[in-house]
């Protein structure tokens, strides 16, 4: 982006009533409402500047259910596309009865499990 300046011209008349708008996305609904897939943080982009309680993998949680174990990070190398760069890599060392991820979505959560 390029910003030209003019010096020297005659300033401007005033311009009289100004009206603007000022947008805060608090519930984070702008894209369309509470997420209708109820997905939270679903491209693994929270970050502590938004809040200070935020990270990569907000909302996320691994799942280990019986003798399972599992563990789930977020990566960001090598990413599927470059417009999304986050994803979830989960890995099943144990299967047991199911290991995964669970979202917690904004009222109930929404889980995933491998089983073998």
């Amino acid at each position: 982006m390029k910003l030209k300046l003019k010096v020297g011209r005659e300033p401007t008349k005033e311009q009289g009533d100004l009206f603007g708008i000022f947008f805060e996305d608090l519930n984070h609904a702008a894209d369309g409402g509470l997420y209708g897939e109820l997905v939270q943080n679903r491209s693994f982009e929270f970050d502590p500047i938004d809040s200070p309680k935020y990270h990569a993998p907000t909302a996320w949680e691994t799942v280990q259910r019986g003798s399972s174990t599992a563990n789930c990070h977020v990566e960001s190398h090598t990413p599927l596309n470059t417009k999304n760069p986050h994803y979830l890599v989960l890995e099943v060392a144990k299967a047991g009865t199911g290991g995964g991820v669970r979202n917690l979505g904004y009222t109930t959560s929404i889980s995933s499990s491998a089983r073998t």
